[in-house]
Parts: structure tokens; sequence; C-alpha cells
């Protein structure tokens, strides 16, 4: 039951973990109605009305919570973050297929490449064991909904940094990298060791990443002469009156 608040305390930190919140519903929806019928989960309807109620008190109590204690409006501020999120793409233009493109590549090599390839062995092992498995209902929900992320183009730049919240996902999916249906004690020791030397790689790549890659394009300064910067801004002030003079006569 404690596992229940989780996701509501969560969702009362930051709207990012709403592609979270997807995930987890729709996951629910195929272990309860999408895998085999003998692998399903039984829900009775005080069990989806827990879900339920309990989802949705995670999102109005802290939009109520602001709005009595500290006069926030939460619906104003999430209309104003769209906005200005759209204002900036209108800004700065970008090409939509492209992004489409770079977005996954990005995401893979912030993730660890040796972790999306032991991801992409793990399908193929568990693939094997039928695509309507329970098993497999992670890899076709998170990806579904990575993909729904994706393809919203809401996110054309920076997967690395706007998609930490997902990044767990991949590591999860990895660890179909070590079943083996049927396989012997030595069999399922290969995928250990593998394993390790994939760590090893990940590090080698992690390590080369941050000392080598920028995400900014500093230029490169002329061998001994310095470079001046100055902005001078016209004041926007308007001009003090005169004063006016004051004449004392005495008759």
């Amino acid at each position: 039951m404690r596992s229940r608040w989780i996701l509501p305390q969560a969702l009362g930190l930051s709207l990012a973990v709403l592609p979270v919140a997807l995930a987890a519903a729709v996951l629910t929806v195929w272990e309860v109605a999408g895998c085999r019928r003998e692998e399903r989960t039984v829900l009775r309807p005080r069990d989806w009305a827990a879900r339920l109620g309990v989802a949705a008190a995670g999102w109005s109590l802290p939009v109520f919570v602001l709005w009595i204690w500290g006069h926030i409006n939460l619906l104003s501020v999430w209309q104003w973050n769209y906005r200005n999120h759209a204002a900036f793409y209108a800004h700065y233009a970008r090409t939509y297929w492209k992004w489409l493109l770079v977005n996954p590549l990005e995401f893979a090599l912030a993730v660890g490449l040796p972790i999306v390839a032991a991801a992409l062995f793990g399908f193929r092992n568990l693939l094997a064991g039928g695509w309507r498995q329970r098993a497999m209902g992670p890899y076709w929900c998170l990806t579904g909904v990575g993909l729904l992320l994706s393809l919203s183009g809401k996110n054309m730049g920076e997967a690395a940094r706007l998609w930490l919240i997902v990044m767990p996902w991949p590591v999860w999916l990895a660890a179909g990298f070590f079943y083996r249906r049927d396989a012997t004690p030595a069999a399922r020791v290969f995928p250990t060791r593998i394993a390790l030397i994939l760590a090893l790689v990940q590090t080698a790549v992690a390590i080369g990443t941050v000392t080598r890659v920028t995400g900014f394009d500093f230029p490169t300064l002329p061998a001994g002469q310095t470079v001046t910067m100055r902005e001078t801004l016209a004041s926007k002030e308007p001009p003090s009156p005169a004063a006016p003079s004051v004449s004392l006569s005495s008759r």
C-alpha cells in the first residue's frame, strides 16, 4: 500500500514525472488485459478505485495546498511554462524530422551505448518466448511512451538533460540480457562476464565524454593576445528637468 504513494509524491515535486505516470498506467493495462490470459493480473473494482484515487490525490493535493497556503495558481504557472516553451521554439526554429533522428542518438549516448546494446539483446532474448508474454510488457510500454515523447516535438534538443527522468528505463530493460531460457549454469556465467566488459566500456566512454566533449563553443584565443569586450548601454532615464531658479529680492 505504501508504494502507491510514491508516484503521487513525485508528481507533487515535478510534472516531469508525468511520462513515468503514463508508463505505469500503460504497463498496468498490459498486465491486466494485454498479456497472455494465464499471466494477467486480476484487479477488482475497489483496486481500480484505490489506484485512480491515489493518482488523483497526488495531482490535486499539491495544486490545492499551494493555492491556499502560498497563493500560487499552479494551473496558471503550467500555462505560462507551455507558452514560454512554445515561444522558445518560435524564436529558435528547429527542423522536426531532423530531431526525430537526433534525439534517440543523443539519448543513447547519454544513457551509455553498452546499456542500450544490452537492452536490445534483452529484447531479443525475451521475444523468443512470445511477444505477448508478461515479461515483454516493459519493452512494449516503455518504448511506446519514449516514442510518444519524441514524436510530440516538445524536446527538440537537450534530450540528455530533459529525459533524465526516463533514463532508468533502459537499465531496467537491460536486465533481459541475463535471461537465458533452459540454460546450463555454465551458460549463465557468460552474460555476466560480457556485462562486466560492457561496464568497463561504459566507464571509459563516460570519462572520455566528460573530459573531451563540451556543450559550448568557446573560441580559441590567439597566442599572446587578449580580447576585450566592452558594451555601452544608452541610458533610458529621462533627463532631469532644470532646477527652477529662485530669486529673493528685498525692498
